[in-house]
């Protein structure tokens, strides 16, 4: 039996944080779909089990409710078994009536019932259908004793249940178990036979990748440094980076990061940085480079208070940001002219 085992569509996620990009990432959810049901032909996977969250709300839109049916379609020589799950249980009137009412193909599989499917070839499903948000029993429990053909069995249980499906329960059950799935990633699942091992390859299905790094920064080396491997990332414009920044920096440095940054943003499609634990601290090259009209002894001022323990967090830290200020205002052009 082979088939492919996805979860977590979510679709209708909203992303106001990402402003007007947020439409982008709403339909890259809907193009996953499409790529399943490719991917499902070229592989010659017969079934697609989606094990919860179709939805990302038990209430969507009606345009929203009907995106994921219509981009699984096209693809009727693949049978779509859909789960509830955490952010969409079925309960009465809501989400799955409403699908089911619409009266769906007969490819498209609505699995609300924990009873077995017969399935091709001797194989049979056993979905684990999520009635409420959490969930304290095992509804898992009704597998152990099911009675089904000989060959393959195949649980379908949405992957946070809180006791989830243990090595031994899928031992107890005699079930094939597909993994946890990756972020933006499918799994192809190949069993040869009842009681063989699965075969399982991870295969892409994300648009965008998403990328989260907390680097620690000391000099100027070090900015360089991030800057060349942030730049080897494969596909910027799909780059979703989420970065962390901590340590200390030199003004001169700290200034050239700002402008690595700026160019990082238009190059990805998205850049989330947060420098609050970054701190600028000058040298006397600094300082001799902000030297102009007297400023000097201002910094000296500026700088004492940086140094100065005696001094709270928030007066030392507008210190620093003075600081910066001044260099990227005097210092930071000069440089930029010789060059």
């Amino acid at each position: 039996m082979r088939f492919i085992h996805s979860a977590d569509w979510q679709i209708g996620k909203v992303y106001k944080q990402f402003g007007a990009k947020e439409e982008s990432l709403r339909q890259s959810r809907l193009a996953a779909i499409e790529r399943l049901g490719a991917l499902a032909v070229a592989h010659g996977a017969r079934h697609v089990f989606v094990a919860g969250d179709i939805y990302d709300s038990e209430a969507p839109t009606p345009i929203t409710l009907r995106a994921p049916i219509e981009r699984m379609k096209p693809f009727s020589e693949v049978q779509w078994h859909l789960l509830p799950g955490n952010h969409d249980p079925h309960r009465p009137e809501g989400v799955w009536d409403r699908l089911a009412q619409m009266g769906l193909p007969a490819h498209i599989h609505l699995r609300l019932t924990p009873a077995v499917v017969d399935l091709d070839a001797g194989a049979a499903l056993l979905p684990a259908p999520l009635t409420r948000k959490t969930e304290f029993d095992d509804i898992t429990a009704w597998m152990d004793a099911a009675a089904t053909p000989a060959g393959v069995r195949s649980a379908l249980a949405w992957r946070m249940v809180r006791w989830s499906i243990s090595g031994a329960k899928a031992r107890r059950a005699i079930l094939c178990r597909a993994g946890r799935q990756e972020n933006g990633t499918a799994l192809l699942v190949e069993v040869p036979a009842a009681g063989a091992a699965a075969e399982v390859t991870p295969l892409s299905t994300g648009t965008y990748r998403w990328v989260t790094r907390t680097e620690r920064l000391a000099d100027a080396g070090g900015v360089a440094d991030l800057e060349q491997r942030l730049r080897g990332e494969p596909d910027l414009s799909r780059l979703i980076l989420r970065l962390q920044l901590d340590g200390h920096l030199p003004i001169a440095a700290y200034a050239d990061l700002q402008n690595c940054l700026v160019d990082l943003e238009a190059a990805v499609f998205h850049l989330d940085v947060d420098q609050s634990a970054l701190v600028a601290r000058p040298t006397e090259a600094d300082l001799e480079a902000i030297d102009f009209d007297g400023v000097l002894r201002r910094c000296a001022d500026l700088k004492s208070l940086v140094d100065d323990t005696a001094q709270t967090a928030e007066v030392r830290h507008h210190a620093e940001e003075a600081l910066v200020e001044l260099y990227l205002k005097a210092a930071a052009p000069k440089n930029r002219e010789a060059a």
